[in-house]
């Protein structure tokens, strides 16, 4: 199932179809929005890097292309043993 929210800055979409598995969150900027598109992969005891890894192998920033020249793309992991997040981020594309 898709979800689909707006705020006053982009639509958030949840499992957003970009492949198989399906980016967990995807933020898209509203038409004429200087902000950049989001994509977030989580990951249960595993790492964030393996999340980025994931974006990439899965290259779900192909279809955000039309809709920002930025893309950032967020890796997020959950560390059961330390009850710990990580993150790792980096950003693709022109300002």
């Amino acid at each position: 199932m898709q979800n689909t929210k707006k705020n006053n800055y982009a639509t958030i979409h949840r499992q957003w179809k970009l492949g198989f598995p399906n980016a967990d969150l995807v933020f898209v900027p509203l038409p004429r929005s200087p902000r950049p598109a989001i994509v977030v992969e989580l990951k249960y005891d595993k790492t964030a890097d393996s999340a980025i890894d994931q974006i990439r192998r899965k290259d779900y920033p192909k279809s955000l292309k039309g809709f920002s020249k930025r893309i950032i793309l967020c890796g997020i992991n959950y560390n059961k043993a330390t009850s710990k997040h990580e993150v790792e981020m980096e950003v693709i594309g022109g300002k």
